[in-house]
Order: structure tokens, then C-alpha cells, then sequence
């Protein structure tokens, strides 16, 4: 076991050196894309993988692809059963990806998903709300640990321009200190944060955000409803009436 730990600690070490330091740099900075200003409208903050984009099963397919590479433990046909009841800690954990492996992993993870930017997903009804919640003068945006390249080049296939900001950056440290930023420079009183996962729940309560939980997503309801949400919302259409 010691010897393993010190074979990927060499692999991460070899990511930080051989890859140049842009192997971390990419898995752990943030980038932003259109505007983060003060404002007194309410603000709707969207999780973009899993709340907009239906990317779990390429999730799931990059996952196995990454496997071989860091000694990890492929989901099984029987493990997709009840995924969705279980925190993401838990699932990653059990499938072998402990803390000192996650950044390799991430890194790989977002290099190979980049490939399949074309078989994602919009999930029905979303881009409707969306443009109704603009349309009714509240600003929307993005907070995700996905890439600015994935998040543009999919929201541009699916002709969905009402974003006015787009926050990308890692979850390594927690999605929390990601929206305590975009928070504070927005300034406004009613901010909601749309998640799909229990972290995004603790995230929102964390950085004193509304919070939104959705169960078209990874997590089940009843995991969802563990974590005591300010709401849960079963499809797209019911989100205005909360937000507006």
C-alpha cells in the first residue's frame, strides 16, 4: 500500500513537473466569462452538469476510460443501480479515488471530456426556464468545476445566450469559496443557487445562498432531501415560481 501511494504521488509529481505547472494550473484555476457586478435584481446562480447539461453517463464513460490509468475501480452495470443515492465523496472513495489521486484524475477527466462536448445533452424544458427567468429581468449565470471551453462550446450547440456570467473553477478546495466570490461582487440580496448534488446544497448554506435542489440530476430525492434544501424541484417549469 505505501509503495502505491508513493508510485502517484510520483504521477502527480510527474503532472506538477513533466506537464509543466500547467498540469495544476488547469485543475486549479478559475476563469470567468461575461459580467459579475453589483446588482439589486435577484440573481439565479445555475450548476451546469447535471442542472442544464445531461452529462452523466460521458461522466460515467471518462470515468471507466480513466480507470486503468490510476489503479481505480470501474462502475459496474450493478453499481449504476443505486449511484444516485450515495455524496459523490462516497462514490468516488469507493471506486478508489482517494484525495492524494483526485487532481490526476480531474485533470485527465477534463481532457478526455472534451471530446465528447457533442453528445451531450440539454435537459427538456430548461432552456424555456431560463429564457422566461431572463425575460422576467432576473440575471442568471453559471458556477461549475467544469471548463469554460466545455460550458461555451455546449451552451453555443444549443443556441442558450442568457448567461450573464460564467464562473468555472476546481471544487478541490470546495464549491463554497467559488460562490462566496461570485456572491460578493454581485452584491444582491436574493441569490439562489441551483444544484443537483448534496456538496451543492452545503455549498449554497455555506456561502449563505438560497438553495435549489433538483432531481433530474445525480442525486436521488430522498439523498437530496437528507441535506434540507431550501427546496426541491422535480422539473424545470416549477423554478420560476420560486426564484421570481
Amino acid at each position: 500500500m505505501k509503495n502505491r501511494k508513493l508510485k502517484f504521488l510520483w504521477i502527480l509529481l510527474a503532472l506538477l513537473m513533466g506537464s509543466g505547472w500547467f498540469g495544476y494550473w488547469e485543475i486549479t484555476k478559475t476563469e470567468i466569462s461575461g459580467n459579475i457586478e453589483p446588482t439589486n435584481k435577484t440573481v439565479v446562480i445555475f450548476d451546469f452538469d447535471g442542472v442544464i447539461c445531461d452529462s452523466f453517463h460521458q461522466f460515467i464513460q471518462v470515468f471507466n476510460e480513466t480507470a486503468p490509468h490510476y489503479n481505480l475501480i470501474k462502475v459496474s452495470e450493478k453499481d449504476l443501480a443505486d449511484i444516485h443515492n450515495y455524496e459523490t465523496e462516497y462514490v468516488f472513495k469507493k471506486h478508489g479515488v482517494s484525495s492524494w489521486k483526485m487532481p490526476v484524475v480531474i485533470y485527465h477527466m477534463k481532457r478526455t471530456m472534451k471530446q465528447l462536448i457533442p453528445t451531450l445533452k440539454l435537459y427538456n424544458g430548461i432552456k424555456e426556464t431560463i429564457n422566461e427567468m431572463t425575460n422576467k429581468g432576473i440575471v442568471v449565470g453559471i458556477v461549475t468545476s467544469n471548463s469554460q471551453e466545455v460550458v461555451h462550446t455546449f451552451l453555443k450547440n444549443n443556441d442558450l445566450t442568457d448567461f450573464q456570467f460564467i464562473f468555472t473553477g476546481s471544487c478541490m478546495f470546495g464549491k463554497a469559496k467559488n460562490l462566496k466570490m461570485v456572491k460578493d461582487k454581485l452584491k444582491s440580496k436574493t441569490i439562489f443557487y441551483v444544484g443537483d448534488e448534496v456538496r451543492d446544497v452545503k455549498a449554497a448554506k455555506e456561502a449563505e445562498l438560497k438553495s435549489v435542489a433538483v432531481t433530474w440530476g445525480f442525486h436521488s430525492r430522498k439523498l437530496l432531501e437528507s441535506s434540507n434544501p431550501g427546496v426541491i424541484v422535480d422539473k424545470p417549469s416549477d423554478l420560476v415560481g420560486i426564484v421570481q
